[in-house]
């Protein structure tokens, strides 16, 4: 009797040991899993063990054993049961006398078996998975991504890269591979010689069938830029032996197979771009800030939240009397990103008595630092208003061009007794206001809770115009507030910043890409003063254009022509059109282009090249004839956009002295920041006549106001190429 209650004893132990065990582990996720196993491998086990130690013990007092020495000698067998050396025959004769025990003692024995076998395949199983993982890379004909460092940023661009053959590489210690394996990250480490990002650069250079993604984002900025210039290196090595016809041959292809991003600072921003502008188009900036501001300007531009009390469709302007706010609670990376981009999109025309003229927005700029004298804005934005606010020989200049916006700097902690009282002020109950509010001053929680306390805030005042946009890293979007038509969600990391779908050619670069290419063509019928319809013509003008995209243009010149696209969905609001994807469910109530042009242009349609037809395009014919008309607002809009994306960027104004002495090109000089078109509109009749004069042309040859017609009169046959349809709102 004695011996079955202990023998019973000690299987209700191992029974809830394996229950435990189960439990444990049906329960944790699949990196949960992998820990718990070898975690229990290294201590939790000896549980196990500790009721293996009484069952020998058991078993030799019954065989004769005094009860001390049995203690020893059972805890010696149990040793070597670590080792899984079974021996029973110290035990043998209770076990032949007592089925009970005799179970149990199997029983325990299973259990050792079964632990060593499960933390056994745990680390074989590790080992297959990196050799099929390194045997897929190295076999794979596919897409291939290689992500440069180890840290969660990387892991989610990783696992958004569905449908890639995708690696992590970094100089990695076992734990790190070890964690790695567990949330199913396959990683190389850095070998001899050659580090594995110039491995593959050589490789992709070596096979034209491959395709490679390359993304540098160890988190220290020092270490990408040494990376940066390792790639850089390889790349002059290989073309250092080729002649510029050879080069220009190959490049464009040679890009589009082996895209290189680097993420770095925004405060190092200067330096990635002059690397960038270095590596002939081998590597492009991701600033993560950037990423969530063009996600949001092209989410939410302004115009989303307006309709015909707001805007004049028929002319394409902002009501005389609308005024539109924008209230920004924080001004740090984020908030200052959003801030220039919008400055550079939403950009409102109005109609005054002097004629049509910019309509600034607004910004109210909270914060408990004195925003105002940013270095960063002092750089960049605020470059034009600092030299020329004051200047004194105006003549010397064409017409400048009126200020992007109107800033107002709160100097407030949020939890300062004037914040809500300012915050007042600013959010009228007027129903020809239109207010904003961006909240990106804190963590999740904290931006959330603000964005709680603004729209209890709303109610009580009783404002109807008013839209918030809150900033969460992480995406969560389960609270109440952004179940409103009022509240918004933007900054999702997760979506924005870190997916290879929005950093890698997303449908924005797409669209700046090809309307370089139709720029350089229209540029080229233009010269020419003749349609070009020769397919091989047009297809070497495509190729020059994408050259000239990688290894020509400036970071400037390239989101010149992102920026504009992206301006798109604001230009067609003020009409009360808007663009969605063709297999969009709103796809079937889109319009066609005669009604679009009907719409856009009204009596003032653009004439085109006769019989003329450009892989289904249309080549407008422009003439130094621009009557007033819905159609030219866009234009004066356009250019007043471009010229608020300009400074932003820092440039400024050209004399007109330097436009005249620089023949080549007539005052642009990004390396010192200028340009000669950075001027009214009115102001590039005054540009054209001044080059016309040095050059002894026309002024039609020398025109550049037709550049700003152009995004308007192509848009149709433009987003129907890149796969959106035209509907009207």
């Amino acid at each position: 009797m004695v011996y079955n209650i202990f023998s019973i004893f000690c299987m209700a132990a191992l029974l809830l040991i394996v229950i435990c065990f189960t439990w444990a582990l049906l329960r944790k996720d699949r990196n949960g899993r992998i820990e718990f196993l070898r975690t229990f491998k290294k201590g939790k086990c000896a549980i196990i063990y500790l009721v293996a130690v009484p069952l020998y013990w058991l078993g030799q007092v019954y065989a004769g054993t005094g009860p001390l020495y049995a203690i020893f000698s059972a805890i010696s067998e149990t040793m070597t049961l670590v080792v899984l050396r079974y021996d029973a025959a110290t035990i043998m004769d209770l076990m032949s006398d007592n089925m009970i025990y005799a179970i149990t003692v199997y029983f325990c024995f299973v259990l050792v078996a079964i632990n060593a076998m499960l933390f056994t395949f745990s680390l074989v199983g590790q080992r297959m998975w990196l050799w099929s993982g390194k045997r897929q890379w190295q076999k794979s004909t596919g897409e291939k991504l290689l992500l440069i460092g180890n840290n969660q940023e990387n892991i989610m661009i990783y696992k958004s890269a569905a449908g890639y053959t995708k690696c992590l590489t970094d100089c990695l210690t076992e734990k790190d591979s070890d964690a790695l394996y567990a949330k199913q990250v396959y990683n190389m480490k850095f070998t001899g010689g050659r580090n594995t990002y110039e491995q593959v650069m050589i490789e992709c250079i070596k096979y034209p069938d491959r395709k490679y993604i390359i993304v540098i984002n160890t988190k220290d900025d020092e270490k990408n830029i040494s990376i940066c210039r390792d790639i850089i290196a390889v790349y002059k090595e290989y073309f250092a032996q080729k002649t510029d016809a050879e080069k220009k041959e190959i490049i464009s292809d040679l890009l589009h197979r082996l895209r290189v991003y680097v993420y770095g600072d925004a405060r190092f921003e200067a330096i990635y771009n002059r690397i960038v502008d270095s590596s002939d188009g081998s590597i492009r900036y991701i600033n993560k800030y950037s990423q969530i501001a063009m996600d949001f300007i092209d989410k939410y531009p302004l115009t989303q939240f307006m309709g015909n009390e707001e805007l004049d469709y028929n002319k394409a302007l902002l009501k005389g009397d609308v005024n539109v706010n924008v209230a920004m609670i924080g001004f740090g990376k984020t908030n200052r990103q959003i801030f220039l981009m919008s400055t550079a999109n939403n950009q409102f025309m109005t109609e005054t008595e002097n004629g049509i003229e910019l309509q600034p927005v607004h910004y109210h700029i909270f914060d408990k630092e004195n925003s105002e004298n940013n270095k960063n804005l002092n750089h960049n934005y605020y470059r034009y208003k600092n030299e020329f606010d004051d200047i004194t020989d105006k003549e010397a200049y064409l017409p400048l061009p009126a200020l992007p916006a109107k800033e107002h700097y709160h100097c407030l902690d949020i939890n300062d007794p004037d914040f809500y009282r300012d915050i007042r002020k600013i959010v009228t109950d007027s129903p020809r206001d239109v207010n904003y509010m961006i909240i990106a001053f804190g963590t999740d929680l904290e931006n959330i809770d603000l964005a709680q306390k603004l729209l209890e805030k709303k109610s009580e005042w009783k404002v109807n115009k008013l839209v918030l946009f809150v900033k969460v890293r992480s995406g969560n979007s389960s609270f109440d507030i952004f179940k409103r038509n009022d509240c918004f969600l933007i900054g999702d990391e997760k979506q924005v910043a870190f997916n290879v779908s929005s950093i890698d050619d997303d449908r924005i670069t797409r669209m700046a890409k090809m309307r370089n290419k139709v720029y350089d063509l229209e540029y080229e019928v233009t010269r020419k003063a003749a349609c070009i319809t020769d397919p091989q013509v047009i297809a070497d003008i495509y190729k020059n254009a994408d050259y000239r995209w990688h290894i020509k243009k400036t970071q400037i010149e390239r989101e010149s022509n992102l920026y504009g696209c992206l301006s798109i969905r604001f230009k067609l609001h003020l009409m009360g059109l808007d663009y969605v994807a063709a297999n969009s469910p709103k796809a079937p109530e889109s319009i066609d282009e005669d009604t679009y042009m009907k719409i856009y242009a009204g009596d003032d349609m653009p004439s085109y090249y006769e019989n003329c037809d450009v892989q289904g395009k249309k080549i407008v014919q422009y003439s130094l004839d621009f009557p007033e008309s819905k159609r030219k607002n866009y234009a004066v809009q356009e250019h007043y956009r471009w010229n608020s994306f300009m400074i932003s960027k820092g440039i400024v104004p050209a004399t007109k002295q330097e436009i005249y002495d620089d023949r080549n090109k007539n005052g642009k000089d990004y390396v010192l920041r200028r340009h000669g078109n950075l001027t009214t509109f009115d102001g590039l009749i005054d540009f054209r006549k001044l080059v016309a004069t040095r050059n002894g042309s026309t002024e039609h040859e020398e025109d550049v106001i037709k550049y700003d017609y152009q995004l308007m009169d192509d848009v149709y046959w433009f987003l129907e190429e890149n796969g959106y349809l035209i509907i009207k709102r």
